[in-house]
């Protein structure tokens, strides 16, 4: 007993004096000045800005930290950066040879502050910017700062950022106000300068004030040398968006990927957002649309080897008074080519698709193709959302298929290279009070060609050189309508339009105007040929008067021939004309009426 006690006595008294003799040592070698003199003027050198340090506090178990650093404005007064408390925790047994082995750093409640002033430039523009010392081939001779510097074999096993924070602001107001409180982990295995092997995580709060808007963004990141991951919930007054991503080879070649979801999203909303940001910001935006395609190309303002892929699904978007369920957009971005591979919605009834959305962003003006496709669209709904008062012009059930190409982003390119091939047709609707239903119905004097039911139009459009070539027919109880012509996109008309009355209107028609009687078909349908020239809002129809003068003339000839085949050809023995008497008197009469 007595030999255990003397045995654990003894051990006792090696481990007091073992620990003694590190924390001398610790002592002697990790001095406030030694430890200022590694931290200080490298700092200094490499950032041209005065560098502070607080008390430094060195501990055999807790290791060393460093308390109030922080690095100086361009003025040595006001910080840039500041942190509360740097730790470094280190490993025992390497001191023995001189030796740091760094465990953990650790900031504690860090700060970094970004300011731009009235001449736009940010604080941190000057950083590194320190003059050149002059050369000098005397030998340089150890300082005494220099001379008590440690030597490390340094390995960093864990960093730890607790309660960073980071401000921006703007003195002229261009940019907003951002402050960004995170916590930061992250875990190192430094086997040597090109073999460093990380990873860590992120999470993060940000707020964000640019004139009246003030978006929230919260989330966390995940990371290592290869790959870094975030999600995040973005609010902007009531708008709520979430983003789900990645990047990959972001240190070289990035791979980017950008995933939205959203419950809900309101257009007016977002577009009263816009209109909350500051003028400044807007006269910049107003500049940037009356630019010419003439300027760099898009993609020359891309990362080089950018890749960007990702989906958009919306379950509701609201705009007016409509609403889009269900939207869903697969998106991606590469070699400088932007494509909307898929977009389906639902709309009015509907459904609105898009594939094989492309553009060229390599080009000074942005070229694009693509094909949509609408079904089931009640033209109807989407008026009393978009423009109430034309609600009651047109109705219908809408489909159409649009192959679509051109060039350029302002109104004036786009106008001069669009090319459509389309195809589209109007079920069960009508046009009522339209401004040229309202003309031609004033011209022919037939109010009932101012209210169109029909059971369908249908026809095609092409679009080439800024005119639309279209071509359609209607059918309807009333009347139907044939029209091949030109619309240009400023809205100028040239519409030759064949309108076949019903034998109810052509017999009200005759009431007004006689020669009517000469234009109908056996069936009684009057054929009325017309041509609309003007513009969409003031259309102008004018009565193809050559036409109906050449179609009457025609028909009552073949009358006047019918009845006097009937009253001057004699009859044979049985009662009937001669047959050949009968051809000789119409070829007379041919010949006398101009046949």
């Amino acid at each position: 007993m007595k030999k255990s006690l003397k045995i654990f006595i003894v051990l006792i008294a090696i481990i007091t004096i073992t620990v003694l003799a590190l924390a001398a040592l610790v002592r002697f070698y990790l001095t406030d000045e030694r430890i200022k003199a590694l931290i200080i003027p490298p700092a200094e050198q490499a950032l041209a800005r005065k560098v502070t340090v607080g008390a430094i506090k060195v501990s055999l178990l807790s290791g060393i930290t460093v308390h109030d650093f922080s690095v100086k404005e361009a003025d040595g007064a006001n910080d840039f950066i500041k942190t509360k408390a740097f730790v470094l925790r280190y490993q025992l047994l390497p001191l023995i040879h001189k030796e740091v082995v760094i465990s953990e750093i650790t900031l504690l409640d860090p700060a970094v502050n970004v300011h731009r002033d009235h001449d736009g430039r940010f604080n941190f523009e000057s950083i590194g910017l320190a003059t050149a010392p002059e050369k000098t081939d005397r030998p340089k001779t150890p300082t005494a700062s220099q001379a008590a510097a440690l030597p490390l074999a340094l390995t960093v096993n864990n960093i730890q950022v607790k309660g960073l924070k980071i401000t921006v602001t703007d003195a002229k107001k261009e940019l907003p106000q951002i402050t960004t409180l995170a916590s930061l982990t992250v875990a190192l295995d430094i086997k040597n300068l090109q073999n460093i092997l990380y990873n860590g995580s992120l999470k993060f709060t940000t707020d964000v004030v640019y004139g009246k808007v003030t978006p929230h963004l919260s989330g966390s990141c995940t990371f290592d040398q290869q790959q870094l991951a975030v999600k995040a919930d973005i609010t902007a007054d009531t708008e709520q968006l979430h983003l789900d991503g990645s990047i990959n080879d972001y240190l070289t070649a990035p791979d980017i990927r950008l995933d939205f979801t959203s419950k809900k999203l309101n257009i007016d909303q977002l577009l009263a957002i816009v209109a909350g940001l500051p003028k400044a910001a807007q006269q910049v935006q107003q500049a940037d649309s009356k630019g010419t395609s003439s300027q760099e190309p898009l993609a020359r303002a891309l990362p080089q080897g950018l890749v960007l892929s990702g989906k958009i699904k919306v379950d509701e978007v609201l705009y007016d008074k409509l609403t889009i369920n269900d939207l869903h957009l697969v998106y991606g971005l590469k070699n400088g080519i932007f494509n909307i591979s898929k977009m389906d919605s639902r709309i009015a009834g509907g459904t609105v698709q898009a594939t094989g959305v492309e553009a060229d962003l390599n080009l000074p003006a942005v070229s694009y193709h693509g094909k949509a496709e609408v079904a089931g669209l009640e033209i109807g709904e989407i008026l009393k959302a978009l423009k109430p008062q034309a609600s009651e012009v047109v109705n219908g059930t809408a489909a159409t298929t649009i192959n679509f190409s051109g060039a350029g982003t302002q109104l004036a390119e786009i106008k001069k290279n669009l090319a459509v091939d389309a195809v589209y047709s109007l079920a069960d609707g009508a046009i009522k009070n339209h401004e040229i239903t309202k003309t031609v119905a004033a011209l022919v004097g037939l109010q009932e060609l101012n209210n169109l039911s029909f059971e369908k139009i249908d026809g095609n459009v092409k679009v080439h050189n800024g005119k639309a070539l279209i071509s359609s027919q209607m059918n309807g109880p009333e009347l139907k309508l044939n029209s091949k012509g030109t619309v240009s996109l400023d809205g100028e008309l040239n519409l030759p339009v064949t309108i076949i009355l019903s034998q109810a209107l052509s017999d009200k028609l005759k009431q007004r105007a006689s020669i009517a009687g000469y234009l109908a078909n056996e069936q009684g349908e009057t054929s009325l040929r017309l041509t609309i020239l003007g513009t969409v809002d003031k259309p102008r129809p004018t009565l193809d008067q050559a036409a109906i003068k050449k179609q009457a003339e025609k028909a009552i000839k073949n009358k006047l021939l019918n009845e006097l085949d009937k009253a001057i050809i004699g009859k044979d023995e049985g009662g009937q004309p001669a047959e050949q008497e009968k051809n000789q008197a119409k070829d007379l009469l041919k010949g006398l009426l101009g046949f």
